[in-house]
C-alpha cells in the first residue's frame, strides 16, 4: 500500500511539473492567453449578464485564471481551482494587483476529494481540463465531486477536444474503453479525445444537456498552425 502511494505521489508530482513547464513555455495557445475563452463569452451571451452577476461559480482547472477574472468582472462570485500551485499563486497576485474582491482560489487535485468552502455553487466552467483526466477513477471522482458541490439549479459548461482535431488526431497513442488517448509530443501530457455522445453519456443521468455547439477554429500548437475541432457542452443539474 505504501509503495502504491509513493508511486501515485511521484506521478502526481511529475504531472504538475509537466504543466508548470507548459505554462512557462506556452506551447498550447490557451496556456498563455489572457482574455476569456470564446466558450465562456458565449455562455455569458446565453445566460445574460444579470444571471452571471448573481451566480456563485467555480472555474474548474483555471490555469491562468483568465475566465475567472472575466466572470468576476461581471459580478460573479467565483472560486478558481487548479492543481498547479504556481498558477494559483500567480492568480492570487494578479487579483490583488487588480483589486478583485469576488475571486478566491484554491489548490485542488480534481481527481481526488475536493474540499471547497461550500456545496451550493450554481455555475461551473471547465474549458479543456476534464479531457486531461486520463484514468476512469479520476473522471468518476470529478463527476461525484461536481455533483456534491453543486446547487440544485447548477449550470455546467464543459469544453473538450474531438478525435477529429487537426493536432491531437496525429498523436493518438492508444484506445481505452472506446476512448482515444493522445500524447502531446510538445509537452508529454496525455489527453482523452471525446465525441459529444461520450461526454453526454458519462455525465448523465444527473446532468442534462441543454446546449451543444461544435467548435472549429484555427490556432497554434507549439509554434505551428492547425485546424482545431472540439465541442462546447452546456448542462443543467
Amino acid at each position: 500500500m505504501l509503495q502504491n502511494f509513493l508511486v501515485e505521489k511521484h506521478m502526481d508530482n511529475l504531472l504538475v511539473s509537466l504543466w508548470q513547464t507548459e505554462y512557462s513555455k506556452g506551447g498550447i495557445t490557451s496556456s498563455v492567453r489572457q482574455g476569456p475563452s470564446g466558450a465562456v463569452k458565449r455562455l455569458v451571451e446565453l445566460l445574460g449578464t444579470e444571471k452571471i452577476a448573481s451566480s456563485k461559480g467555480v472555474d474548474v482547472g483555471c490555469g491562468t485564471g483568465r475566465n475567472a477574472i472575466f466572470l468576476s468582472e461581471l459580478g460573479c462570485e467565483i472560486l478558481a481551482i487548479d492543481f498547479v500551485t504556481d498558477m494559483i499563486n500567480s492568480l492570487e497576485l494578479r487579483k490583488h494587483t487588480m483589486s478583485i474582491n469576488n475571486l478566491s482560489t484554491m489548490v485542488v487535485d480534481l481527481t481526488k476529494k475536493w474540499t471547497l468552502p461550500s456545496c451550493d455553487y450554481n455555475l461551473f466552467i471547465d474549458t479543456h481540463c476534464f479531457f486531461h483526466i486520463i484514468h476512469l477513477e479520476g473522471r468518476l471522482n470529478y463527476k461525484a465531486e461536481l455533483i456534491k458541490h453543486a446547487a440544485a439549479d447548477a449550470i455546467f459548461l464543459l469544453t473538450f477536444t474531438s478525435p477529429e482535431d487537426g493536432y491531437y488526431s496525429n498523436h493518438i497513442i492508444r484506445e481505452d474503453n472506446s476512448l482515444q488517448v493522445a500524447l502531446d509530443p510538445g509537452n508529454n501530457i496525455e489527453c482523452v479525445l471525446y465525441m459529444p455522445d461520450q461526454i453526454i453519456n458519462f455525465f448523465s443521468p444527473e446532468f442534462k444537456i441543454i446546449d451543444l455547439r461544435e467548435d472549429i477554429q484555427t490556432n497554434s500548437m507549439h509554434g505551428a498552425t492547425y485546424r482545431r475541432k472540439g465541442y462546447q457542452c452546456l448542462f443543467s443539474l
